[in-house]
């Protein structure tokens, strides 16, 4: 199937394989970068699940260990084999997703035949998962040591409090210890199946060679039946602050609001939760400029929404002096809008102004890639957010706001100042 998209000017192949693995492919002629990512769809938040009626649970981590195993080969040398077809290789692990991508110049179609290949062998014995736990440990205690991070995993734990989001990716110190061969490849044969991946390609290649490529490469498995552990967590937030003591200069905030209003399509809760929070607080409205004003913001403030398939969380984020100040500021202001004040006008040109970066960032080939894998994992393409986005309307955004942005939904993770 071939969509197009009037307001891109760009088209894309999508392909179910017989494999049953699906292909998105967007061809961009004239550019020089080429990226091949293959999508798994299980992450973090899949250590517990049943498979053939049989309940399974696994180490916190075992979805971002699994990642870094698969680049291990018998020889040592996947990442020389790479370095020889000039392709870089990397990979990532969230909630509910793991990737693994290779960006080239030339020889695209060996970099992908090559990228597919390893990630269906997997090489894993006891001796290198013994090994691979000292390098991951050390990973975890870099994250521990970054104080935004743990301002954002402080966040989701008190957002969710026991459930699959309140821990994190990589897992800990002390869970990735029990993790052994024998699990990590349960964990391997149970979601690396054709029919729970993606494939996405995108630059200037040939789509059917691209689709024939992935066709020839990936190995016909029989589908699992797999229930998912995670379920909707209650509404309420677990608990609305969490505090941390960190060597800062200035304390760093995370203001978290949980989603709830799971009736309202995904594309459109996506679109809408990006537009209202610059509608709320963006470098345009008359908030950001009292905050900032006030000194309570600096130009580290931001926010964002973000979702997977069960979750999503809209997110206020900085350092301020003062983070509860800028907690109360915001539910002032949403308060407000909720009470009429919501702009049509301001609504047209946020909405405007998200398209036109949505279409800019068709310019970078990681980032259609990484966004087409993300959409993936919600039963998405990249075609259908750019249509979301062109045809939102006013009302749907006004109907957002009175479903969302609840404080008893909400939550304030600070990372306050030891020094």
């Amino acid at each position: 199937m071939i969509k197009c998209n009037n307001i891109l000017n760009e088209d894309l192949y999508i392909n179910q394989l017989s494999s049953g693995v699906k292909c998105y492919i967007i061809p961009k002629a004239g550019y020089v970068e080429k990226q091949a990512m293959l999508t798994v769809c299980c992450g973090s938040a899949d250590n517990v699940y049943s498979l053939n009626n049989r309940i399974v649970q696994n180490h916190e981590g075992i979805a971002h260990f699994l990642e870094h195993k698969l680049f291990e080969d018998k020889d040592n040398a996947l990442f020389g084999r790479f370095t020889q077809l000039g392709g870089s290789v990397n990979a990532f692990t969230t909630f509910n997703q793991t990737a693994y991508y290779v960006s080239c110049i030339d020889n695209f179609e060996e970099n992908l035949k090559l990228l597919l290949n390893f990630c269906q062998r997997p090489y894993i014995t006891d001796e290198n998962v013994e090994k691979e736990k000292g390098i991951i440990s050390q990973e975890i205690k870099m994250y521990d040591d970054t104080p935004s991070w743990r301002a954002y995993s402080n966040l989701n734990a008190a957002l969710f409090g026991g459930g699959a989001l309140a821990q994190n990716i990589t897992g800990s110190v002390e869970s990735i210890q029990g993790i052994d061969s024998k699990e990590l490849l349960s964990f391997y044969h149970a979601f690396y199946f054709p029919a729970n991946m993606a494939l996405i390609c995108v630059g200037d290649i040939d789509p059917e060679k691209a689709a024939d490529i992935a066709a020839a490469h990936i190995e016909h498995k029989p589908v699992n039946q797999i229930k998912r552990g995670y379920e909707m967590d209650a509404a309420d937030a677990a608990r609305g602050y969490a505090e941390l003591s960190m060597p800062v200069s200035m304390p760093l905030f995370e203001l978290g609001f949980k989603e709830t209003d799971f009736d309202t399509a995904p594309c459109t809760r996506i679109v809408s939760g990006k537009l209202l929070l610059d509608m709320i607080a963006g470098e345009s409205s008359d908030l950001y400029e009292r905050m900032y004003n006030e000194n309570l913001i600096d130009d580290s403030f931001g926010m964002d929404y973000l979702s997977g398939p069960f979750y999503g969380v809209s997110v206020f984020s900085g350092s301020s002096p003062d983070p509860e100040r800028v907690r109360t500021h915001i539910m002032n202001e949403i308060g407000c809008l909720r009470r009429g004040k919501l702009n049509r006008r301001r609504f047209e040109s946020i909405k405007r102004k998200h398209m036109g970066r949505f279409i800019r960032g068709f310019n970078n080939i990681g980032q259609i890639a990484q966004t087409q894998s993300d959409l993936y994992i919600k039963g998405l393409d990249i075609f259908e957010l750019m249509d979301r986005f062109a045809n939102i309307t006013f009302d749907e955004v006004q109907e957002r706001l009175s479903r969302h942005f609840n404080e008893s939904e909400s939550a304030l993770s600070v990372v306050k100042s030891s020094v």
